[in-house]
C-alpha cells in the first residue's frame, strides 16, 4: 500500500510538472515583429563652400550609362609628359580614382601601372585633402591610337560603392599642370565641369570664389 502511494504521489507530481509547462501563463513571449525599414532618402551632402573649391556632384534626377561610376570632364588643357596634380576630397563611398584623358582615345594615366588608384595609396595633406599625383611620364594622350603633344579635357573618374550615387561628390581645391598651379576661381562655374560619357548626364556643380 505504501508504495502504491509513493506511485501516486510522483505520477501527480509528474502530471503538475507537466500542465505548468503548457500553462499559458509561463508560456514565453512571443516576440514582436521587427518593424518593416523604411526607404528613406539620404540627406543632400552639403557643397564644400570653401575658397577657391570647384565642388561636383550629380544633379537631382540625373541618370548612369554606367554602374560603379562617378565622372566627369574639366574644360582645361593638358600637355603630355608633363606631370598632373590634383588636390581633391571625395565622398566616403568613393574608393578608388583614374585621371584621363576626357576625349580622344579616352587614356587613363596610370600610377606604379595602375589606372585605377585605390584613394588609400594616395598622401593626404593636414586638411585632409588627398594628393592625386600623376607622373609626367604616364601622361601619355592619345588620338586614333597615335600620341599627341597636347588635349583640351582632363578626365576623372571616381569608382563607387554606392547604388544610387546621389551623394557621391568631388571637390577640387588646387591643379598643378606640368610646374604651373592653375588658378581654379578663374573657370566658369557653368561649364568647367562637364559630363562625360553621361554617368552622370547632369551634374550640380559649385565654384566657391575667393574672399
Amino acid at each position: 500500500m505504501k508504495k502504491l502511494l509513493v506511485f501516486l504521489f510522483v505520477l501527480i507530481a509528474i502530471f503538475a510538472f507537466a500542465s505548468c509547462k503548457q500553462d499559458p501563463k509561463n508560456a514565453e513571449p512571443t516576440p514582436a515583429p521587427e518593424p518593416e525599414p523604411e526607404n528613406v532618402e539620404p540627406e543632400p551632402v552639403a557643397p564644400i563652400e570653401e575658397a577657391g573649391v570647384l565642388f561636383v556632384r550629380p544633379a537631382e534626377g540625373a541618370t548612369y550609362s554606367q554602374t560603379g561610376k562617378f565622372q566627369f570632364k574639366l574644360d582645361v588643357s593638358f600637355n603630355a609628359n608633363e606631370a598632373i596634380a590634383l588636390y581633391a576630397k571625395f565622398s566616403s563611398d568613393i574608393t578608388s580614382v583614374a585621371v584621363r584623358q576626357g576625349g580622344g582615345d579616352n587614356t587613363k594615366f596610370k600610377v606604379n601601372g595602375v589606372e585605377a588608384v585605390p584613394l588609400d595609396d594616395y598622401e593626404q595633406d593636414e586638411d585632409g585633402w588627398y594628393i592625386i599625383a600623376i607622373p609626367a611620364e604616364s601622361v601619355t594622350p592619345n588620338s586614333g591610337g597615335a600620341a599627341v603633344d597636347s588635349w583640351l579635357g582632363l578626365g576623372i573618374t571616381a569608382y563607387t560603392s554606392a547604388v544610387e550615387r546621389a551623394n557621391c561628390f568631388i571637390a577640387l581645391k588646387g591643379l598643378k599642370l606640368g610646374d604651373e598651379y592653375f588658378d581654379i576661381t578663374m573657370w566658369d562655374e557653368e561649364d568647367c565641369a562637364q559630363p562625360y560619357y553621361t554617368s552622370p548626364d547632369k551634374l550640380d556643380v559649385t565654384l566657391t570664389l575667393d574672399e
